[in-house]
């Protein structure tokens, strides 16, 4: 388990329960033509596919089946149509970025329950792709960061995640995980 991974496993123990830890990485990975970064199959794989304080969940398939993954690039094709005609940098203008499965495209990892998309920018190597958020329309992309350093700077309460996703659901009623 990496440093930072094991830091959020105290501040936020994972559910023994947690589902869908036990993804096929190796099948789901050749059938999509995606190589996950490694943090986030080893988040996947202690938190499985909970969701963080009534607020974010990740994005992932667990395509045992040709079927499964059928079923899981359709689902991709709908978030990308809240990207279609709806994407914007900070100074408001009109940006399009490509999406998966073509070359360089977008990939979703994490979803807010307020209709933000998380998504990595496949730029090298998957250990270091930068992250794009989008959020209703407008884009960011997040500096050096990874999936679990986000829960980090979050639950610590770290500017760049709280400017993100805010203290609202980090008050103790929505505080924890939930499937």
């Amino acid at each position: 388990m990496n440093a930072d991974l094991e830091k959020l496993t105290k501040l936020m123990p994972p559910l023994a329960d947690a589902p869908d830890r036990d993804v096929n990485w190796d099948f789901v990975e050749r059938s999509l033509g995606i190589v996950y970064p490694p943090d986030f199959k080893e988040f996947v794989g202690v938190y499985g596919g909970c969701t963080w304080c009534d607020h974010v969940s990740p994005i992932y398939c667990m395509g045992k089946s040709t079927e499964d993954i059928a079923e899981f690039q359709e689902f991709l094709a709908k978030i990308f149509g809240f990207f279609d005609g709806n994407t914007y940098n900070g100074e408001g203008e009109e940006v399009e970025y490509p999406l998966y499965p073509d070359e360089g495209g977008v990939i979703p990892f994490l979803a807010s329950q307020s209709g933000g998309y998380y998504c990595w920018l496949p730029e090298g190597a998957p250990a270091t792709w930068p992250i794009l958020a989008w959020v209703r329309g407008g884009t960011q992309v997040l500096g050096d960061i990874n999936m679990t350093q986000m829960f980090l700077e979050w639950l610590e309460r770290k500017p760049r995640m709280i400017e993100m996703w805010g203290e609202f659901f980090l008050r103790p009623e929505n505080f924890g995980l939930d499937y």
